[in-house]
């Protein structure tokens, strides 16, 4: 899992681990001869992997002193070290940690300049501060010893998280008083931030930087929509995407003159497209091979008017053809709960029940964060009978409508 390349594409860094342990071991993968280097990093959990000259920093804990207290004890006092290529990882230097606060988590990045490290740290699942560290100044391995960090975001009652640097400026994904969250811009220099990309009707899920664009990933009644914004011009458009669906990464660079992105659907296997940067248009890169012709599928999407007057979003996948005359077999599923977004994803249990004449209905209930915390608060607590009566009205709709 977690893979990272380096600034110049040499290597790529990865997390394996062994008998579904969440302790991982991290390996780089050298992409010009296609073999792993002799490096290894033990007694990895919860890290990202920032590239700075020779080397990365990443984020560890101490080694377990028992095979017991591997598996028992609780994860104290992480801490961030910088591996230069080649050394092994008794040779790696401490950069950064806290033990005032030991149960605090730390993940560093650095720009594409290598000029500023940010560090994140938070508590938990939720909520994180963010820092600065200006790396040409004091050198690529003082940050523990100056302590020169600068503060940007303080305080675990919202969520930030950094997304990338454009001319010198750092891009954080933030909802501090934007519950659809926006994009801010941080000036290292004058340590000023402005709004980037402000707050807007559906949330905003993640961001992405490629060269003069940036991919915004909207969830907009529950399928994906990508708005490509110019940072050079203001313009701005909207990729055009296979149909109603999901893109789960997307990743490109100026040498690629494109990205390449995943994208799956109700109808539709996990895929791989192109589109050329800042281009509208995509192509086909990678496509599943698929024993059954499913060029015939048809996913709806209907709004089913729950009794308290919200319209919840019931997606409808079936073969082209199919009588609405009440007697289809129908499987209708939901989720909500935990803020968890229902998305569009590809299934060959219910590809199987389509081909042979049924339905597919996925509900999204309330509970889940599709429309943000306040979809997810009506459906919890004192309000979880919510998540029962639109479950209910949605199969009613199914019935009512003839499907």
């Amino acid at each position: 899992s977690m893979v990272a390349p380096s600034k110049n594409g040499r290597y790529l860094t990865y997390l394996s681990a062994e008998s579904g342990s969440d302790w991982q071991t991290l390996r780089i993968l050298d992409l010009e001869t296609k073999k792993t280097l002799d490096d290894k990093i033990n007694w990895i959990k919860y890290t990202h992997t920032a590239w700075q000259g020779d080397g990365f920093y990443y984020s560890a804990y101490q080694k377990p002193q028992t095979d017991a207290s591997a598996l028992s004890a609780i994860n104290e006092n992480q801490q961030i070290y910088y591996h230069k290529l080649g050394t092994t990882q008794n040779e790696d230097q401490l950069v950064y940690e806290d033990p005032d606060h030991p149960l605090r988590y730390h993940i560093l990045f650095t720009d594409h300049d290598e000029n500023h490290a940010y560090l994140e740290t938070s508590e938990g699942t939720y909520g994180s501060e963010i820092y600065a560290f200006d790396l040409a100044t004091h050198g690529t391995h003082e940050m523990h010893a100056t302590h020169e960090l600068q503060p940007i975001f303080t305080g675990f009652h919202v969520d930030r998280h950094y997304v990338d640097s454009y001319h010198g400026k750092a891009i954080f994904i933030t909802d501090e008083q934007s519950p659809n969250r926006k994009l801010l811009s941080y000036d290292p220099a004058t340590k000023e931030t402005q709004e980037l990309v402000p707050e807007a009707k559906y949330s905003l899920e993640n961001a992405r930087l490629v060269g003069d664009q940036l991919y915004l990933f909207y969830l907009e009644d529950v399928t994906t929509k990508i708005h490509i914004l110019d940072l050079k011009c203001g313009e701005e458009k909207c990729l055009e995407l296979p149909e109603l669906g999901t893109v789960y990464a997307l990743d490109g660079s100026t040498e690629l003159a494109g990205v390449i992105f995943s994208f799956g659907s109700f109808i539709r296997p996990l895929e791989l497209y192109y589109s050329a940067l800042g281009d509208s248009h995509v192509k086909a890169f990678k496509q599943s091979q698929l024993p059954i012709d499913h060029s015939d599928f048809i996913t709806e999407r209907h709004f089913v008017k729950a009794s308290d007057g919200a319209l919840v979003p019931l997606f409808i996948t079936y073969k082209e053809g199919l009588e609405k005359d009440g007697d289809n077999p129908t499987l209708l599923y939901a989720y909500g709960g935990f803020s968890i977004n229902m998305q569009a994803n590809y299934s060959p249990l219910n590809t199987w029940l389509i081909e042979h004449g049924g339905i597919y209905a996925q509900a999204n209930i309330r509970g889940g964060a599709e429309y943000g915390e306040v979809w997810h608060q009506q459906g919890m607590l004192h309000n979880k009978q919510r998540v029962f009566d639109d479950f209910h009205e949605c199969a009613e709709y199914l019935i009512e409508e003839g499907y």
